[in-house]
């Protein structure tokens, strides 16, 4: 395994900008379609319509796909949203989510995905049986040096950091109601320039991270479209790129949230066009949406079929148990008499 995995990262290094042949190559070791994945109703939209032999198309078709990680629209496996077109001037798939659709055939080598997805369906990790193998976290997964393979921005033994310049960014865990506020390096006054800045923010398993901006005004080149200094937000996948925010930014319409996860990643580029002045830059809050009081029975105590009501204090709870249990949880035995 290690030598195969050495000569496909060899093919790779001197294919890195043919990304045909990437494709292909990723088919030659038994990688399907991105859009012919089993769940790729929950993401994209077809026009059969519009698709050149419409559903009997086997580039387009649903296959038996394992589907072991997240769908990745930024996937060199991905086509292109008007590939197969009948009319060229109309799409024959849409996302779902079309703030990501910058990302479709955007890809210039294997994604993070598009590695975890090989290292699964390959097995890679089968010999990392040591106690001392990290479990990875934050969308970090196992690479076949039992170590984590981290998205972009995250470092540590298991992915627990994030990388950044030493004066800005950092991990921003949420609880229950809570919310933080972040503001760009010197703010009020202009950005400081040469920085990169990376916040990883957290909330409550079942809960998504929602963004706004408060004020926002980033360098922004109007005639070529581009951004000098920007705010890139992963709020979808945290190995995946996000869109990239500069200019100025209306308050009333910047709200954004992760779709997918409780996870966003934040991150503040100055640094690659430090030679361009600053302006004032940003101020974001973030908040959990979907966030709701945690009750005492939410975590199930109950066991063996009991059934659990919440006290009225609102901090403890009473368990009712079926018959033969008992016990604060219902994890005694009645004694036979």
């Amino acid at each position: 395994m290690y030598f195969f995995l050495k000569q496909l990262k060899v093919i790779f290094y001197y294919v890195l900008q043919k990304t045909t042949v990437l494709h292909e190559v990723m088919h030659a070791i038994g990688m399907d379609h991105e859009q012919q994945r089993q769940d790729r109703d929950d993401y994209i939209q077809m026009f059969w319509n519009n698709i050149l032999n419409g559903q009997n198309n086997h580039n387009m078709y649903k296959t038996q796909t394992a589907d072991r990680n997240a769908y990745d629209v930024e996937s060199i496996m991905q086509y292109g949203l008007y590939s197969f077109a009948i009319n060229n001037t109309a799409k024959t798939m849409k996302l779902l989510d079309s703030r990501l659709e910058f990302l479709v055939d955007s890809a210039k080598a294997l994604t993070f995905y598009d590695v975890k997805d090989i290292t699964a369906g390959y097995n890679c990790t089968q010999n990392c049986t040591s106690t001392n193998t990290p479990v990875c976290t934050n969308e970090g997964f196992l690479g076949h040096t039992c170590q984590c393979f981290c998205p972009p921005g995250l470092r540590g033994t298991t992915c627990q950091n994030v990388t950044t310049d030493s004066d800005c960014g950092g991990v921003i865990t949420l609880s229950s109601g809570g919310s933080h506020v972040i503001e760009s390096p010197n703010y009020p006054n202009n950005h400081t320039l040469d920085k990169v800045c990376v916040w990883l923010i957290k909330t409550p398993q079942g809960t998504n991270v929602s963004l706004t901006i408060n004020e926002m005004d980033l360098r922004y080149d109007e005639e070529e479209t581009r951004c000098y200094h920007w705010l890139e937000m992963r709020y979808n996948l945290l190995g995946q790129s996000g869109p990239k925010k500069c200019g100025v930014v209306n308050s009333t319409t910047s709200d954004i949230s992760s779709s997918r996860s409780n996870l966003m990643m934040l991150r503040f580029d100055s640094r690659f066009s430090k030679d361009i002045s600053a302006y004032k830059g940003f101020r974001l809050t973030v908040s959990i949406q979907g966030d709701k009081e945690v009750q005492p029975c939410d975590s199930s105590p109950c066991q063996n079929g009991g059934t659990c009501s919440n006290n009225a204090n609102g901090n403890t709870f009473t368990c009712s148990c079926a018959t033969g249990w008992s016990g604060p949880t219902c994890t005694g035995k009645y004694k036979n008499k």
